[in-house]
């Protein structure tokens, strides 16, 4: 029976993950690839602190916080 579902199952072509992972043999164009993933992850990272620094972070009454370092 299960040999019957593996024989109706589609072969599926490559996943948009294996497609995105292939790099150019050529220098340059691996290098335009690059700096472009690294502006993507640049802004991303912008992002992630926009949105942090949009957290409130409530210091209570009970919570302490020292400044100075315990003995």
């Amino acid at each position: 029976m299960e040999s019957e579902r593996q024989a109706e199952r589609i072969p599926e072509g490559p996943s948009e993950k294996d497609l995105s992972n292939k790099l150019p043999s050529d220098p340059e164009e691996l290098t335009k690839v690059f700096e472009k993933k690294l502006e993507a992850l640049e802004n991303m990272v912008k992002l992630f602190k926009s949105d942090v620094s949009k957290i409130p972070i409530p210091i209570s009454p009970s919570s302490s916080i020292n400044a100075s370092p315990e003995k």
